[in-house]
């Protein structure tokens, strides 16, 4: 099964098809550069959290759009809703009948139930915490290969997505975290930090918190590293039903 950064990388370059790669970096605003830096078949980049929010949000697609598998007539469609693909064959229905919501029969085949396990509480001025729902009460439909996942659900509010309050992030304690991407770290001396991941380099990870400030902690400190691979808005929370 193919990892979300390959799904993601796979969607972009679908789209690709109906429009020139300088258009489509204009119009998600993404630096043309970068946006060629993620597309080659061993890139050493991948399409980060934030790149992905800016191409969901300039084709008006629901969060987490890019990180699932779409046929190619639906991308087609798409495309042709924001004024690129122009063949007829992709008007045949609106953008409103996109199954974007993990909840078929189908779906539910190669997407497992997960329950959400954790509040993560982010609020300006105070120090992050995580607190373990002990009967959980919500579920999100997790993506295929995800090894070691681990949900968290955000109280509080003041940052942009994902860390808004009621978003579900999806964590791999597993996966390798890549530049440009989102994690979430837990030290010794019981803090917890998150936001973008710069890099890990001679005994240190330096990452670019929520705050905006640049962080560099030691490696040494480190316990736990739950690197972002996807994430569900408020809507896409199922109930768990007893």
């Amino acid at each position: 099964m193919l990892s979300i950064k390959q799904i993601r990388k796979n969607n972009v370059l679908e789209m690709l098809k109906y429009a020139e790669r300088k258009d489509f970096a204009a119009f998600v605003k993404i630096d043309y550069l970068l946006l060629n830096q993620y597309l080659p078949t061993n890139a050493p980049k991948n399409i980060g959290n934030n790149n992905a929010l800016k191409i969901t949000e300039a084709f008006k697609l629901p969060e987490g759009w890019l990180d699932h598998e779409h046929s190619p007539g639906e991308i087609k469609l798409v495309m042709s809703q924001s004024g690129f693909a122009t063949d007829n064959d992709a008007n045949i229905s609106v953008l409103d009948e996109i199954q974007t919501n993990i909840t078929s029969d189908d779906a539910q085949i190669s997407y497992k139930l997960l329950p959400i396990t954790n509040y993560i509480t982010i609020e300006r001025g105070k120090a992050l915490d995580i607190v373990e729902i002990t009967e959980p009460s919500h579920f999100v439909y997790m993506p295929p290969n995800v090894a070691l996942p681990i949900t968290f659900e955000v109280k509080g509010g003041g940052y942009i997505k994902p860390f808004k309050n009621g978003y579900v992030l999806l964590c791999d304690k597993l996966a390798k975290c890549n530049p440009g991407e989102d994690i979430i770290i837990q030290t010794n001396d019981k803090k917890i930090v998150c936001g973008e991941f710069l890099f890990e380099r001679d005994g240190f990870i330096d990452i670019e918190s929520i705050e905006g400030e640049r962080l560099s902690i030691s490696s040494s400190l480190v316990i736990t590293k739950f690197p972002v691979v996807a994430f569900f808005p408020p809507s896409q929370k199922q109930l768990i039903k007893k």
